[in-house]
Formats: structure tokens, C-alpha cells, sequence
């Protein structure tokens, strides 16, 4: 018997499924704060109220701290509201600086390999690359902007998009022993929120000469009075109540809706759904990272039968599991509570492997186009996946 990675055959339905298409992965500001038996909702700066044992009353916030990029290679700050992601392509190291809730890039970074170009040719070849991706209608201009401590000359692109431009400036600094192409993107509808990140980076940029651990930061702070408790989801701690008092509390994350293309649905916390649209299809994929996963295909169109979407998934699915090296045993049939109805299905399950992969799929027609469902997970967590899946069926509709 053998384990195949998980990763390796949920990445290979993924790929080949989301292949060529830019993901939209929106975040939440939504939680549920548990003090003993109750809960709150909880919106990330807003003010609420917590009720603790005896029936005393907290007025309370959640906020994310300010937070520090802290190596390797640069250091900065950036607004709580932000989150930061990293990439490596052959021979750089990158930054992008996005706002939670939106995949849109506010400040980007890209480092070159030490001793690799000077900063007018990074300059020159950031600022060709990025203004053909605008488009043939983007322009370019001077700019200057304060940059890691000293006046910087850059470059401005500007797209027309619709009534709301799209402008990007870009520049490029030696910093350590890199070169370092940075640029800072906005609309004009969100230069004032995004304007907040673009000085706060722009101002706290400086060159770590080694790798540092990231130090080992909070999630949130909750504002109670004039305590702060810097705290992390799911993590208890002791909320002080008063008269010297204390009782457990959590934040957790709250489940979630999700709306496209005139479907909704909720699913917990701990998964993220992302939207792909395609030529005459939809696809919605939600995931707890490579744990376990439903995805969603909904045809646009009415021309696709339900039996022949179902035909082409199971052959679909087969062949890229199949091209890690696993195999399937026989199908099965199956059932599933969907819209409603008891749906039925076909089963997959891999053989050979000490915690097989159960991948099941369901075809049927909402407001006379076809949604076919497909629910992937490893026997080890089914009971746990089972659970998810049961709330996304369950909810949902059509709107």
C-alpha cells in the first residue's frame, strides 16, 4: 500500500480544471467571538457588544494590528487592512501588497538576484512590461515620488478603463546589494484608501542584510475600554470581566455567503471561494486548502445535456487523477441532498493507497442550465468534508 500526496492529485484536478484563468479569492471581515455558551457576530472595526457571565456588559472592537514586513532581504510597514503575498520566479524575489477582500495589487515588489541589472535598465523594463499589459491605450509620463528615504524619478501608466482610470507608478532603487522595481497601483475611484498603504511602504522601506524568522505577530487586537488583547483566531484567552474576574473567550471564524452569477450558497469560515468565469460557464471552487474541496461548474449555456456533462466530468476527473499515477476502483453510486432533492451520483474512490480519495459528482438542471457538483476529499477527514459539503448543498439556491 502507498500514500500519494493529497497535494499532488487535488493539485491535479485543480490546474487542469482552473487552468489558464486568474482566481479571485475574496477574504472576510467576518467572525464569531464565543465568550462561555454565547456568541457574538463580529465585523472587523465595528463596534459590538459582549455579554459576559452574570450579564455584564463589554463594549468592544476588533481591529487588525499595523503590521511589519520583516525580511528577508527588505523591511516595511504596512496598514492592518492589508495583507502581503510573496512569489519567487527564476532568479527574483517579489511582493504583493493587496487590500483583504480584494485580489487587486496596491503595491508590488520585485528584487533581482544580487549583482543582477542597475536600476535604469530595471526601470526601463519594468515600465515596458507593465505598460503592455495595460493594453495599447495606456500611456506613460514622469513621476517622482519619495521612495525608501530619498526623491525618486519614476514612471506613470495610465489605462482608461471605463470612467475609472487606472494608473500605476513605477520605479526602481538599489537597495542592499539588489535592485528593486516597486511600483504602487490604484483606481481613481480608490487612490485616497490605497494612497494610505502606497506611503506607509514607500516610507518604511529599508534593506535587511539577512534573513530574519517573522516575528510572531497577532491576528487582531481586541479593543475593550482601555484593555487590548492581542489575540489569534482560534485561540482562547481570558477576557477580563471585572472585580477581577476572568472568562474564556474565541474568536472564530464565521460562516460565509457567496453570490455569482445568480447562485448563492454558504460555506464555513475556514474555506475560501473563488469565482473563475469561462466561455459559456462558470466555475466556483471552494477549498480548505488542499484538504478537501467542492467545486462547482455551472453552464451558461443551454445547449449542454445532463447526462453528457456528467459523462465528460467523470472522464475529465479520471484522466488527470489518473495521470499522477493513481487509479480508481470500480464506480459507485451515490446520493446527496442538492437544491433540495436527493441527487444521485457517481463515486470514485483510488486504490492502492493507505488513505484513499473519495471523489464524488453530481449533474443537475437549476433555472434550466446544468450545474454539475463534484466533492473531493481523502478518507481520513470525510467526516469533517461531509460536513462542509452538507452546508453548501443544503443553502444552495437560486436567486
Amino acid at each position: 500500500m502507498t500514500t500519494r500526496p493529497f497535494t499532488l492529485l487535488a493539485t491535479a484536478i485543480l490546474v487542469a480544471v482552473l487552468a489558464g484563468s486568474a482566481l479571485a479569492a475574496p477574504d472576510s471581515d467576518r467572525y464569531e467571538m464565543h465568550v462561555g455558551k454565547k456568541k457574538v457576530d463580529v465585523v472587523v472595526g465595528e463596534p459590538f457588544r459582549i455579554t459576559a457571565t452574570g450579564g455584564v456588559h463589554l463594549d468592544a472592537v476588533l481591529r487588525r494590528p499595523a503590521r511589519v514586513w520583516p525580511g528577508p532581504v527588505l523591511r516595511f510597514r504596512y496598514p492592518r487592512e492589508f495583507r502581503v503575498d510573496t512569489n519567487e520566479p527564476k532568479g527574483f524575489l517579489g511582493w504583493n501588497v493587496r487590500r483583504f477582500g480584494h485580489e487587486e495589487i496596491v503595491v508590488r515588489m520585485l528584487a533581482w538576484a544580487p549583482g543582477r541589472s542597475d536600476p535604469a535598465k530595471a526601470l526601463a523594463g519594468a515600465a515596458r512590461t507593465l505598460k503592455g499589459k495595460l493594453g495599447t491605450g495606456a500611456t506613460e509620463e514622469p513621476v517622482q515620488r519619495e521612495v525608501a528615504g530619498e526623491t525618486r524619478k519614476g514612471v506613470r501608466l495610465t489605462a482608461m478603463i471605463g470612467d475609472d482610470p487606472q494608473r500605476e507608478d513605477v520605479f526602481a532603487l538599489r537597495i542592499g546589494d539588489r535592485v528593486l522595481v516597486i511600483s504602487f497601483r490604484w483606481r481613481e475611484s480608490t487612490r485616497a484608501r490605497d494612497e494610505v498603504a502606497h506611503t506607509m511602504v514607500a516610507g518604511t522601506l529599508t534593506p535587511v542584510e539577512e534573513a530574519k524568522e517573522a516575528e510572531a505577530r497577532p491576528e487582531f487586537e481586541l479593543h475593550v475600554g482601555k484593555r487590548v488583547y492581542r489575540i489569534d483566531v482560534g485561540k482562547a484567552f481570558d477576557l477580563e470581566t471585572g472585580e477581577g474576574k476572568t472568562q474564556s473567550a474565541v474568536l472564530r471564524l464565521g460562516n460565509r455567503t457567496f453570490r455569482a452569477h445568480g447562485l448563492t450558497f454558504r460555506h464555513p469560515g475556514d474555506m475560501s471561494a473563488r469565482l473563475v468565469d469561462k466561455p459559456g460557464r462558470a466555475m466556483i471552487h471552494v477549498e480548505r486548502g488542499l484538504a478537501y474541496f467542492a467545486s462547482l461548474q455551472y453552464f451558461l449555456v443551454g445547449a449542454v445535456e445532463p447526462e453528457m456533462a456528467q459523462a465528460l466530468s467523470l472522464k475529465f476527473v479520471k484522466s488527470s487523477v489518473e495521470k499522477t499515477g493513481a487509479k480508481f476502483g470500480r464506480d459507485r453510486s451515490c446520493r446527496f441532498r442538492i437544491f433540495g432533492k436527493s441527487r444521485g451520483g457517481t463515486r470514485m474512490t483510488t486504490v492502492g493507497e493507505d488513505d484513499p480519495t473519495i471523489i464524488e459528482i453530481y449533474t443537475l438542471v437549476v433555472g434550466g442550465k446544468v450545474l454539475s457538483v463534484l466533492f473531493h476529499c481523502r478518507k481520513s477527514n470525510k467526516e469533517q468534508a461531509r460536513a462542509a459539503f452538507k452546508m453548501i448543498a443544503s443553502t444552495l439556491k437560486k436567486e
